[in-house]
């Protein structure tokens, strides 16, 4: 099985508290998954590769200039591009941003989001976050 690293994350480690707080205010449920990542790294750069993606930044929670609070204020509540539904947890090289649903009916799916043509597109990467990072699960696949 493969791991999923992530380095060049000079954001301070957060808490499961801290995370607790920023879905209080934004009445939001992050995917349990992507709350394994966050509390592990608080964002950074990917070591190594996303097949058919260029894959650049997991967005912290906290600290930093491109906050998940800073990327969600933009794209879904100023710019009004990406639904709510969809938490924005990373972008790639030339700042498509990559979601995950937390929708009932699409759960944890990833989804592709084409910011640099105008009027923003979709598309599904992935069934799962497991799947696109190709792992089995994040509980033995987060190096």
């Amino acid at each position: 099985m493969s791991k999923v690293n992530f380095s060049y994350s000079k954001h301070h480690p957060i808490q499961a508290e801290e995370i607790q707080s920023f879905e209080n205010e934004f009445e939001i449920t992050l995917p349990q998954n992507l709350k394994q990542i966050l509390l592990r790294y608080n964002g950074g750069t990917l070591d190594g590769k996303i097949e058919g993606y260029a894959f650049s930044f997991l967005f912290p929670i906290k600290y930093g200039n491109n906050t998940l609070e800073k990327v969600i204020d933009d794209l879904q509540i100023t710019e009004q591009h990406i639904p709510r539904e969809e938490i924005p947890f990373a972008d790639d090289e030339n700042g498509n941003i990559f979601t995950i649903s937390t929708r009932e009916e699409d759960y944890g799916q990833i989804y592709y989001w084409e910011m640099d043509v105008g009027e923003p597109r979709r598309s599904l990467a992935a069934t799962s976050l497991e799947k696109f990072f190709g792992v089995d699960s994040f509980e033995e696949g987060v190096a």
